[in-house]
């Protein structure tokens, strides 16, 4: 009993207060009743908590983009690493040759010219070796994978 009489108390000095505020506002704007005022404080503390709510809400977004934008460095660009951007023009195409002359003859043309008109056991072994390697790039020797004996075939 106790308990509930101090309860009851409570709720008195709440509601005397109230209306002291009440009264204070009526004082200053006679056409609000004590329940709009009442209204107003309760609107004013929503509005206050609206608020607050907004600012949690700018602050955790605020915090997530930076969290996620640390997550990749600001030098290494943007795009995924992968494979890197390059020209699709080959470096000899670029000179405006088309052959595939190997590196070792440095682009020079007449260099090829001679080597070619060579007999095939007179010709130096990195043109014959660069040969054997454009015919593997281009031609790749692939061998047939073994089942898996994890996955049920069928």
């Amino acid at each position: 009993m106790q308990s509930c009489s101090q309860t009851n108390l409570e709720i008195e000095e709440t509601r005397d207060s109230l209306s002291d505020i009440a009264s204070g506002v009526s004082l200053q704007w006679s056409w609000a009743s004590d329940s709009d005022v009442v209204d107003l404080l309760l609107f004013d503390i929503d509005h206050k908590q609206k608020k607050m709510a907004f600012h949690r809400l700018i602050i955790t977004i605020t915090v997530l983009l930076a969290v996620v934008n640390a997550q990749r460095p600001f030098y290494a660009g943007l795009r995924p690493i992968g494979y890197p951007v390059v020209d699709s023009a080959p470096l000899l195409n670029r000179f405006g040759e088309d052959s595939d002359a190997p590196i070792e003859a440095r682009g020079d043309g007449n260099l090829i010219n001679r080597i070619e008109q060579m007999p095939i056991d007179k010709r130096p072994f990195w043109y014959l070796n660069s040969k054997q390697y454009d015919d593997l790039r281009r031609n790749p020797q692939t061998y047939p994978q073994r089942p898996s004996g994890f996955v049920s075939s069928g």
